[in-house]
């Protein structure tokens, strides 16, 4: 897996996949966060991200990679239960767990695999393909140029 971005260090870019395994780990048809190894294209999301924001984030990641691996998932368990939480620490979980969820699903659907994967992509596994249907038009174009 490529560790090098322009923001983050290789530390931080551990923490995000360790992250990463604990929202996608994975199972016998979808690969997991670490496994796709899209955490590779993460400066294409961190380059749209205000400075503040991206240096907040580098913090959080940098102390996740620190953590143990049970520990980060409970963690990330507690976060998945704060809708269930009506205080303000709950709200801010909500925020923080979405922000989290919204990078690291953005990361695992996009798309993209790292350079090193040559298993099914997620996309691949739910048959999922995006096209334009474009006959019709291909056709009236067709028909006006026979004129």
């Amino acid at each position: 897996m490529k560790t090098s971005s322009r923001y983050l260090s290789t530390r931080q870019t551990h923490g995000l996949v360790k992250l990463g395994e604990a929202y996608c780990p994975g199972d016998e048809t979808f690969p997991s966060f670490a496994e796709l190894g899209c955490a590779e294209h993460v400066d294409e999301i961190l380059a749209c991200m205000p400075e503040a924001d991206r240096r907040d984030l580098a913090m959080l990641l940098g102390v996740c990679s620190w953590m143990p691996r049970f520990v980060l998932s409970s963690a990330v368990r507690l976060l998945q239960w704060s809708p269930r939480m009506p205080t303000p620490l709950g709200a801010a979980m909500r925020f923080l767990h979405m922000g989290i969820r919204g990078l690291l699903l953005t990361l695992y659907y996009s798309g993209r695999a790292g350079a090193g994967y040559r298993g099914p992509t997620p996309y691949d596994v739910l048959g999922y393909e995006v096209s334009v249907y474009t006959a019709d038009v291909d056709a009236t174009e067709t028909s006006r140029s026979a004129i």
